[in-house]
């Protein structure tokens, strides 16, 4: 498992590469966390495919399961680089001195052999 923080945060995550828990350390609590990311195929047909107007879903929304980690231990930022597929990352930061998580998410371009749409 890793784990990055800073004075105040400590963000563990779990063996699938996700944040599991949030420790604010002033306290000595921890709080769960579960953050999930979802995606639908879209309908392909000559009839009424779905696309940039009409949202038709193909079944149930495909749940994005591991990521992979790239973890980033400065004196001033701590980082944690997901990539969960080559249209789906995000970055989660710890600064020093600051207490806001930062969560910068990155989606597409998608590619078109996904055939998904609003992913």
């Amino acid at each position: 498992m890793v784990t990055i923080e800073n004075e105040d945060i400590s963000l563990l995550f779990d063996e699938n590469g996700l944040v599991s828990s949030i420790t604010e350390k002033a306290s000595n609590k921890t709080y769960p966390f579960r953050q999930q990311f979802f995606y639908y195929k879209g309908v392909m047909n000559d009839t009424q495919p779905s696309g940039a107007y009409v949202f038709r879903p193909d079944g149930d929304a495909i749940k994005v399961e591991k990521a992979q980690l790239e973890v980033i231990k400065g004196d001033l930022v701590q980082e944690v680089r997901q990539t969960f597929n080559s249209w789906i990352a995000q970055v989660i930061r710890l600064k020093k001195g600051t207490k806001p998580i930062e969560f910068d998410w990155i989606i597409g371009p998608i590619p078109k052999e996904a055939k998904c749409v609003r992913c």
